[in-house]
């Protein structure tokens, strides 16, 4: 713990403060001159102590901050609450807390929940920002000062990649085939629009036909009214197999499952008899 404090200390303070000229910068300075040259050396931790004072130091921290912030957030940054007991986990956000819902659905085996919200959000989710991610790394691995263009910016490469998918521009391409990719991705991202929003309530009612197909289970004392059940209906209703077991009890109604809308309020009225 105390390494990594010291570890994360160092970055703070390199990045959001002063940088510490602890290694050779990769910048010389000639006597009287403007422009850094650069001298081959590559600084090994932290931020080169060469940008502190330049010019335009401001515009290429702030862009290496953002950058950075992007990364480590799709990778990792999530809202978390946890329920210690039932190991329950709202992971509504970034990759790694996508990818902690997947042991509750399997511990609790909600299948369907995997291929219903967990595959289309990851998919949706990395078609979009994880493909921003790559870019943002691909980035910083090529050296621009042999490219015959400068380095495009990517806000505008996202920004296109909505407005004219699979229009690129000569002078703002990244890689070859950037336009085939891109449509890809979107066409991926949108059809994770309709699973997401259709897959599980369909499922959900398709269980809620299925239960009602069921019917009611009467105990002792209730024969003449309901059905009886065996000790193996019993024992499965009690392992949850959907069938809801009716208790005989004086002046007790039974309402069917109402689906919101207007004839809500008439059915309610209809079945408690006060209309």
């Amino acid at each position: 713990m105390g390494v990594f404090a010291t570890y994360t200390g160092f970055i703070y303070n390199d990045i959001f403060s002063k940088s510490l000229h602890l290694f050779n910068s990769g910048w010389d300075f000639p006597v009287n001159g403007t422009v850094g040259i650069f001298n081959g050396h590559v600084y090994p931790f932290g931020l080169d102590p060469g940008w502190h004072g330049a010019s335009n130091a401001l515009i290429f921290t702030n862009s290496y901050k953002m950058k950075m912030s992007i990364v480590i957030g799709v990778i990792h940054v999530g809202t978390l609450i946890s329920h210690i007991r039932g190991i329950k986990v709202d992971a509504p956000k970034m990759t790694f807390a996508l990818c902690l819902q997947v042991p509750n659905h399997l511990k609790f085996k909600n299948q369907s929940d995997i291929w219903t919200n967990f595959v289309p959000q990851m998919l949706f989710l990395q078609s979009i920002f994880g493909y921003l991610v790559v870019c943002i790394i691909y980035k910083w691995s090529v050296d621009w000062s042999k490219s015959p263009i400068s380095p495009p910016s990517l806000l505008n490469m996202l920004i296109n990649m909505f407005l004219s998918p699979g229009t690129i521009d000569p002078g703002e391409q990244l890689y070859a085939g950037q336009g085939t990719v891109q449509t890809t991705l979107l066409l991926i991202a949108a059809l994770c629009v309709p699973w997401l929003l259709c897959a599980k309530p369909y499922l959900k009612w398709k269980e809620m036909k299925r239960i009602h197909g069921q019917g009611y289970v009467g105990l002792s004392g209730d024969h003449d009214t309901r059905p009886t059940s065996s000790d193996e209906t019993l024992e499965a209703e009690e392992e949850g197999d959907g069938r809801a077991i009716v208790e005989d009890m004086e002046e007790e109604h039974v309402g069917s499952f109402l689906l919101p809308g207007p004839w809500c309020l008439t059915s309610i009225l209809l079945t408690t008899g006060i209309a």
